[in-house]
């Protein structure tokens, strides 16, 4: 049996054939493709937020940890992503062979402060792997041919593939002043691609098994300003940075391909942390017919301020998360902080006054803002500072 872990990295599932939902992307039209035909047919969630960025989603999957265990919220620091990859680390002890492959850009940093400690975590347990791409006319294929890995699949009874494809993220068409018809022209590209990389490894509907997720979304032109454009005025970031907190941008793709499971969807709210659970509980009941719900009525998720961000200083935006959300199916509320529109209500489009905002939610932000938690991150970030810059005289 072959386990595939597939992370689209930059995929809105906005941009899928979500089988609740309108066929539309910003009112563009989705057309078929093969992620959408496996969709189909898969126990699919509709309602994932994460993040807003890779680190902290992709690393809460793997270990079933949120970003403020894991201090990826702060991933600076040094003491980020000290944690264990529990899902290779299952499948090893389950004796699945384990195979990673990432196919970031060639110009990729990933041996360097924050970037080689999140590689490290994300490695662990892997039998053989590939961060980034030799060169850039390297491929899956290539990567298959390089390790002999078709004699893996003949020698090996069990296997695990952990694919992060970056094809989404490191075209330059995509990731900057990107319309909707050329993400959905690109994301049939993906889908391609991903069917291509499925036969190479003899993907079998009728034995194997699919997670196929992605980290976060996309801003469309030209709410990207946010993080392209240096000078850009402080009215249209007022403007945009909601677009930022957005389903487009928040919301991670996630459905499962299990031969003996017929279509459910799920429309309650997952978090990346519950992955490594649905995984878990998937895996040990194969045979069964449905799938355990770990999703809520309501989710409260965090995301980093854009670094143009006028309203917070160098060490919030590199050592918080400075947007908190409550969503449910009824609201959306943000807080924003030190922004002059402190509490709003992303539905309605209206400031909300602190004195109506839910309890909990309160109780969630005074916690994570607690001068305990500021005065730790302080320390460590004047830590942080010290040692890379003796790592870099040494």
């Amino acid at each position: 049996m072959k386990v595939i872990f597939y992370i689209a990295d930059c995929l809105t599932p906005l941009a899928l054939k979500n089988p609740s939902k309108k066929n539309l992307f910003l009112h563009s039209k989705i057309k078929n493709n093969y992620i959408n035909d496996l969709s189909k047919k898969s126990t699919f969630f509709s309602n994932c937020y994460g993040y807003g960025e890779t680190f902290s989603v992709t690393s809460s999957m793997l270990t079933g940890k949120s970003p403020y265990q894991l201090y990826t919220d702060s991933f600076f620091l040094l003491n980020s992503f000290k944690a264990k990859n529990e899902l290779s680390l299952y499948f090893k002890k389950k004796d699945f062979f384990n195979i990673y492959y990432s196919n970031l850009n060639t110009n990729a940093n990933v041996k360097k402060n924050e970037y080689e400690r999140y590689f490290k975590l994300v490695n662990k347990y892997f039998d053989v792997s590939m961060i980034k791409k030799k060169n850039n006319n390297y491929n899956f294929e290539n990567f298959l041919k390089e390790f002999n890995l078709s004699e893996v699949n003949s020698n090996y009874k069990n296997i695990f593939y952990l694919f992060h494809e970056n094809s989404l993220h490191d075209d330059p068409t995509v990731y900057k002043n990107c319309t909707p018809e050329n993400y959905l022209k690109k994301v049939d590209e993906l889908s391609k691609l991903f069917k291509k990389q499925m036969k190479l490894i003899d993907f079998d509907e009728k034995t194997d098994i699919i997670y196929f997720l992605s980290d976060h979304g996309l801003l469309m032109k030209p709410y990207d300003q946010l993080y392209y454009n240096k000078n850009i005025k402080i009215e249209d970031y007022n403007k945009y940075f909601y677009k930022n907190l957005a389903d487009e941008k928040l919301k991670f793709t996630f459905f499962i391909k299990n031969p003996v499971q017929k279509q459910k969807i799920f429309d309650d709210f997952t978090l990346p942390e519950n992955i490594l659970s649905y995984v878990k509980t998937n895996q040990e009941n194969q045979s069964k017919k449905q799938i355990k719900n770990y999703s809520k009525k309501e989710v409260m998720v965090s995301c980093r301020s854009v670094e143009k961000s006028p309203y917070i200083n160098l060490f919030n935006k590199f050592c918080f998360h400075n947007h908190f959300l409550l969503i449910s199916k009824k609201k959306k509320i943000s807080f924003n902080r030190k922004h002059p529109c402190e509490f709003w209500d992303l539905n309605k489009n209206l400031k909300i006054e602190k004195n109506k905002i839910d309890k909990k939610f309160l109780k969630k932000i005074n916690n994570y803002y607690s001068i305990k938690n500021i005065f730790t991150k302080l320390v460590l970030f004047c830590l942080t500072i010290l040692m890379k810059l003796i790592r870099k005289l040494i």
